[in-house]
């Protein structure tokens, strides 16, 4: 049975009263009581800044953020959807700090300033590890780059800045700076045998603090709730999720504790909310940021990046190659969307990969292409792309099994966790509901469209003798007689 947290009673406890966070200077506490107004075209209200916080933004690591859209190649395609890093990690500053508000309005007693304090700077660097084109960039570096492990070297890189130390030495201690990293990158579980906490930079008690910025257990977070309201708005695609259910969501919140420690949970009213909203993301992420010409343009620039293997970028220990970036922190802060325009004006020696990479990214400037003919649902979803691949290229000559491409794709919403949200009712019960949506996997049959009309529907009959059930045809690639009636 979990219970609302009440206020501690110091004069009963056996335990120690905790020191009060160390007085600031007279001219820093003005930073910190002051701030600046920030106008941002997703929220109703202007951002309010802590002044103090000015000079972290400020810094050149920073600021290269605005050079990222967020969304990547989804601005080609819906041409609002230009949002950049930056504007995401002020965003979710923004949701992070009024979910702070709202909760030190209900229970004062659960965060002290220096809690507030370590929030909002994570929540201002949880984002800044995010590669441009980062499905691209993920697929080329693999696993060993992790966009929140990124974000907390971006931070550590930052923090040797003079002017950055100069504002956090005399507000943070050294335990502070380890729970800023902690927050930006949290473990996957943090309760370890026996109900033993796993983190270092606050007790158990306070484990509610590290779901605000990214919450690996639900995926209802600062971070998650800033992208789904900033792509809905940007892309103008219209889901039941706007500035004021995001308000409502957020004032709803409220911290109970169980057997597992303080967690956060919402009001019951504003549960139809989350669901649709978690529901709206799997929309947004199918019909948006995975449209079929958005993945062609990623297909094309996978193409580019693995031919310029030649390509390099200044970074902390000389130059870098592409494949390497996420080694070098200030490499990879050099790396923005600008990557396409450098590789062709590059002035390294032309290599015969370079200037095929460099063909292709021209094309891409005229928004040439792969064409998609095709979607195949995924029966069972344990087969392999590879034997899909195979059954195509049995139908075709050798000469046209490198002119198409299969691309699996998986509409997950873009959710960290399993969506399990904490709802709490009038009469103080709390239950556990999963507002998460089945995932949907399906292929993608992507052809030149430089082949003949032959050649592209014997590819499109290959597809249709190996799936299961009927293939979603909507295709201006498809001769008009291989078109399913209903779209023609």
């Amino acid at each position: 049975m979990a219970n609302e947290i009440d206020p501690p009673n110091w004069n009963d406890q056996d335990e120690p009263r905790p020191k009060m966070p160390k007085k600031e200077p007279l001219q820093t506490n003005m930073a910190l009581t002051s701030a600046i107004l920030i106008n941002d075209g997703v929220y109703s209200e202007s951002i309010t800044l802590r002044r103090a916080w000015k000079k972290l933004i400020d810094i050149p690591a920073f600021q290269s953020l605005k050079k990222k859209r967020y969304l990547g190649f989804c601005s080609d395609v819906y041409s609002g959807a230009k949002a950049s890093v930056f504007d995401h990690c002020l965003g979710t500053y923004h949701v992070a700090s009024k979910m702070l508000h709202y909760l030190k309005t209900k229970q004062k007693w659960l965060i002290s300033d220096v809690d507030e304090y370590c929030i909002e700077i994570a929540a201002l660097f949880a984002n800044a590890g995010r590669a441009p084109f980062i499905k691209v960039f993920q697929k080329l570096w693999g696993a060993d780059y992790h966009p929140q492990k990124m974000a907390v070297q971006i931070f550590e890189h930052a923090y040797s800045d003079p002017k950055f130390q100069e504002v956090l030495d005399c507000l943070l201690s050294p335990i502070d700076v380890r729970f800023v990293k902690e927050l930006i990158d949290p473990l996957k579980i943090k309760w370890g045998e026996g109900n033993k906490w796993l983190m270092h930079g606050r007790p158990k008690e306070k484990a509610f603090l590290y779901d605000i910025v990214v919450n690996n257990d639900s995926g209802l977070d600062a971070c998650f709730l800033d992208y789904i309201l900033r792509s809905c708005k940007t892309a103008n695609y219209g889901i039941s999720f706007d500035s004021n259910t995001l308000g409502r969501i957020i004032q709803s919140v409220l911290v109970v504790t169980d057997g597992h420690g303080p967690k956060i949970v919402y009001s019951a009213s504003v549960l139809r909310n989350i669901q649709d909203m978690f529901q709206g993301a799997v929309r947004l992420d199918a019909e948006v940021v995975r449209h079929k010409k958005v993945i062609a343009f990623e297909i094309e620039l996978d193409r580019a990046l693995n031919l310029s293997e030649s390509y390099e970028i200044r970074g902390k220990t000389g130059r870098v190659s592409l494949r390497r970036i996420y080694e070098d922190v200030e490499a990879f802060i050099r790396l923005d969307d600008g990557i396409i325009s450098n590789i062709i004006n590059a002035d390294e020696t032309k290599t015969e990969e370079l200037n095929e990479a460099i063909k292709i990214l021209e094309a891409l400037g005229w928004r040439r292409a792969m064409g998609c003919i095709s979607r195949v649902p995924i029966k069972p979803a344990t087969r392999e792309i590879t034997v899909f691949e195979d059954s195509i290229k049995q139908h075709l000559d050798p000469l046209y099994h490198n002119r198409f491409k299969l691309y699996e794709l998986q509409c997950d919403g873009n959710i960290n966790g399993s969506a399990v949200i904490g709802v709490y009712f009038k009469n103080n019960s709390i239950r556990f509901y999963d507002c998460s949506v089945p995932e949907n996997k399906s292929w993608l049959v992507y052809v030149d469209t430089s082949l003949s009309d032959i050649v592209i529907s014997k590819i499109y009959s290959a597809v249709n003798n190996f799936a299961v059930g009927n293939c979603n045809v909507v295709s201006s690639v498809l001769p008009l007689y291989k078109v399913d009636p209903m779209y023609k």
